[in-house]
């Protein structure tokens, strides 16, 4: 075990930084899925607060930023099979399939595990492919409306959390 945060251990971090933006904390992996299909060194994790919501993401060595999922969804109150059904429509999208979409090492309540993500400037088109039904604007007003944040900001929010200048943690 090399750090802590918000609950979560990691044990693949070589680097540690904090962030000066929104006192995030930055770990550095390095990293590579379970297949071993896709490598990722220097993987640089965060956890970002997008409207109020948690959202991991990472950002690799070739600066492509993945966004998890399954945080997304959470965030905007899907249950665990509309999100699972989300991941299932991304993974058959012939969009997607071009690179938008990932298994990355993210930390989770069980440790690192590959958590499936989608490219950061894929997030918009995936979110624009949800349908706000005229039920749920009328039942959840709210949910609507923070989906269509979610669609109009949260590429945005996410890239900014990764371009914020950062300085070494005191040892």
């Amino acid at each position: 075990v090399i750090a802590r945060f918000d609950g979560h251990t990691i044990t693949h971090t070589t680097y540690t930084k904090r962030s000066t933006h929104n006192n995030c904390i930055s770990f550095w992996c390095g990293c590579q899925t379970s297949k071993g299909d896709f490598l990722m060194n220097d993987l640089e994790v965060k956890s970002v607060n997008l409207m109020g919501d948690t959202i991991m993401a990472a950002k690799d060595k070739e600066g492509s930023i993945w966004v998890g999922v399954r945080w997304i969804c959470k965030g905007l109150g899907m249950s665990e099979g509309q999100w699972k059904r989300q991941i299932t429509n991304i993974q058959k999208d012939v969009l997607f399939q071009r690179g938008g979409s990932n298994l990355v090492p993210l930390p989770t309540d069980n440790g690192i595990k590959d958590v499936f993500c989608i490219r950061n400037d894929f997030v918009p088109l995936w979110l624009a492919k949800i349908t706000i039904t005229e039920k749920t604007r009328k039942e959840h007003p709210e949910l609507a409306n923070k989906l269509i944040e979610y669609q109009l900001n949260a590429k945005d929010i996410l890239a900014e959390a990764f371009m914020q200048k950062t300085y070494d943690m005191p040892k």
